[in-house]
């Protein structure tokens, strides 16, 4: 049996690290909750895999959102509508149209482009739609949607020509963390994965650190290995960070400076 070991970072936080092995034939969700056990946090958010060369430059997304995963919607039946069942279908059906005319006309994919963006970036209503068709229609976990809608222009300015047009053509693949196995990515010896939690956007560095094909298969995976450096708090008290979430990574440098 063929397992993989994973050495992983904490973005912002390079010391502290955690070491997990797991079987080629569990999923990227099964990687998803040792992460957490091995931070000592609750799997209890939304989630993200980026698999490439340059994650955040095109990288194949593979997500998990906590609704589906456990089945919230059972136990709580609280919808974003009306009385009547309005959820606003039509606003988002007459943006869908919109935008599929701005596609099919005879501008340059860098010109209609253009135009999406001036209008993402301009009308709030547009944008907030748009955020919900990537939520309700693509699966996309709202954290995910927001990373999208606010690095797309830098990350649109980097395509040619011929790569905008199989942008504007094509939907975004995301495909599902839950039902994709370890062994179908074709991982190596140092392949990295960038590894996004919840809506604060927690990042985690996920390095392949070796690949067992011989390992035991009388273990119980995955298994923690080992690790070091604290693990961060998993939730920021509002009351005590204010509108800073991450201040505390600065505390230690703030202190260092007052007693110099």
């Amino acid at each position: 049996m063929k397992t993989y070991t994973f050495h992983i970072t904490v973005d912002y936080m390079p010391k502290t690290w955690r070491r997990v092995e797991l079987a080629e034939h569990q999923t990227l969700r099964d990687l998803h909750v040792a992460i957490q056990d091995a931070f000592d946090w609750d799997p209890d958010d939304d989630i993200a895999f980026i698999v490439g060369d340059k994650p955040l430059e095109g990288g194949e997304i593979y997500d998990l959102s906590f609704d589906d995963d456990w089945d919230v919607d059972e136990y709580d039946a609280d919808w974003d509508e009306d009385e009547d069942g309005d959820d606003e279908d039509g606003g988002v059906d007459a943006l869908i149209d919109g935008l599929s005319a701005l596609a099919a006309d005879d501008r340059s994919p860098s010109e209609k482009l253009e135009e999406m963006l001036v209008l993402l970036e301009n009308d709030p209503q547009a944008r907030s739609q748009v955020r919900q068709m990537l939520i309700d229609e693509m699966g996309l976990p709202a954290f995910m949607a927001d990373m999208i809608l606010n690095g797309l222009r830098s990350l649109t300015g980097m395509l040619s020509e011929e790569q905008l047009t199989a942008f504007m053509d094509n939907e975004l693949a995301v495909k599902n963390a839950a039902i994709t196995t370890l062994e179908s990515l074709g991982l190596g010896v140092d392949k990295t994965m960038l590894y996004v939690y919840g809506e604060d956007e927690w990042r985690f560095i996920v390095r392949v650190e070796t690949i067992n094909d011989s390992a035991g298969d009388d273990a119980f995976y995955p298994l923690m290995l080992d690790g070091d450096g604290p693990a961060p708090e998993q939730y920021f008290d509002d009351d005590e960070e204010g509108d800073d979430g991450l201040a505390w990574l600065w505390e230690e440098e703030d202190d260092s400076e007052e007693e110099d």
